[in-house]
């Protein structure tokens, strides 16, 4: 589920955790959950959702101060996970 465009970068923050420093983020992604399976005649359709990804850094990685480095880290997940309502 990666390297989708991101079509809004809703939410990032920078923590430092046991492993090293991790940008947690949240956005919105282009094309990443199915709405509609494939039939026969037509193909699945998918569709944008709010989706959360993190971000480990390297130690020597200069630290983010701006919208635009942690929009540049942002492009960088690998894995982004949509965000379930559990109503």
């Amino acid at each position: 589920m990666g390297n989708s465009p991101i079509i809004s970068l809703d939410f990032y923050r920078l923590c430092r955790e046991p492993v090293g420093r991790v940008v947690y983020f949240e956005a919105t992604i282009e094309d990443i959950v199915q709405v509609s399976c494939a039939t026969r005649f037509d193909p699945a359709e998918f569709a944008s959702a709010a989706c959360t990804g993190d971000l480990l850094l390297d130690d020597n990685e200069k630290t983010p101060e701006t919208f635009d480095d942690f929009m540049a880290l942002a492009e960088l997940v690998d894995t982004w996970n949509p965000v379930l309502d559990d109503y």
